[in-house]
């Protein structure tokens, strides 16, 4: 019972260390970001006068009237975009409807069906089918489920 008790205290205070040393981590990791906050606060306020300056010059946007202007051009190219995208998509699709309804993708499926549909009447005309009594497939089917 000693030795057991004595385990259990040695895990427990390796358990309690382990806790502590995440803890200074934590408020160690904790500090560092508030300080690269601040730091990165300090230089905003510092160089974003200048930064300003710099995108102002590159885009050639230095008011909210020039900034609304541009996005304005922009929604007029997306809409001219979408435009001609549409109009590339409607003249594809009419050309695949007018593919198929002229029968181009399988020109002699009309043949084969029109074959086929002339076996079949021919079948039904003779009195000649090869298929079983519907009876007899019921049957089947019943003693098959039961099985």
């Amino acid at each position: 019972k000693h030795l057991t008790t004595t385990t259990t205290t040695t895990t427990e205070i390796q358990k309690n260390t382990q806790e502590d040393d995440l803890q200074e981590r934590l408020e160690h990791v904790s500090a560092e970001v508030s300080a690269n906050v601040q730091r990165n606060v300090e230089t905003v306020r510092r160089e974003g006068g200048k930064l300003a300056k710099v995108a102002q010059e590159t885009t050639g946007l230095h008011t909210m009237d020039d900034l609304k202007r541009w996005a304005g051009e922009q929604m007029k190219l997306a809409i001219l975009c979408m435009g001609e995208f549409m109009q590339g998509y409607r003249q594809g699709r009419d050309e695949e409807i007018q593919n198929m309804v002229q029968n181009k993708y399988f020109p002699d499926a009309e043949q084969d069906l029109q074959k086929i549909i002339a076996e079949n009447n021919a079948k039904h005309n003779t009195g000649k089918d090869d298929t079983k009594d519907e009876s007899s497939l019921d049957e089947k089917k019943n003693t098959s489920t039961k099985s």
